[in-house]
C-alpha cells in the first residue's frame, strides 16, 4: 500500500452518506427544550417569572440548534436530526421574541401599577 486512498475507501465522503462514528444528534432534546421555551413564552404574558426563565432557555436552545446544524453540515454530527434541529431553531427563535415581549409587557404593567 502506498498511502494513496482510492475513492471506494471513503464511502462517507459520497453525497448523502455520513460517517458512522460521528456524534449522535440531539434532535429530540432540542425539540423538547424549544417547545418548553415556547410554552413558557406564552405564560410570560400572564406572569413575569416564566419569562425570566424562558428567555435564557430559548437563547440556549437557539444557540444549540444553530451549532448542531453547523456540525451536521460539516459531517461531525449525525445528519438524521437536521430537520428536528431546524424546527427547534425556529421554535426557539419565536420563543426568544415571545419571552422578551412578555417580559417587556409585564414590566410596563408593573410600572404602570406602581405609578
Amino acid at each position: 500500500m502506498t498511502g494513496d486512498t482510492a475513492e471506494g475507501d471513503r464511502p462517507w465522503e459520497e453525497p448523502g452518506n455520513f460517517r458512522l462514528d460521528c456524534e449522535p444528534h440531539r434532535g429530540p432534546l432540542l425539540m423538547l427544550l424549544a417547545s418548553a421555551s415556547l410554552g413558557i413564552g406564552v405564560l410570560s404574558f400572564c406572569l413575569l417569572v416564566p419569562g425570566l426563565v424562558g428567555l435564557p432557555l430559548a437563547v440556549t436552545v437557539w444557540l444549540m440548534a444553530a451549532r448542531d446544524q453547523k456540525q451536521m453540515r460539516a459531517g461531525r454530527l449525525d445528519p438524521r436530526g437536521l430537520a428536528q434541529a431546524r424546527i427547534a431553531y425556529q421554535y426557539a427563535d419565536a420563543a426568544v421574541a415571545l419571552n422578551a415581549f412578555g417580559i417587556v409587557v409585564m414590566l410596563l404593567l408593573v410600572l404602570a401599577l406602581l405609578s
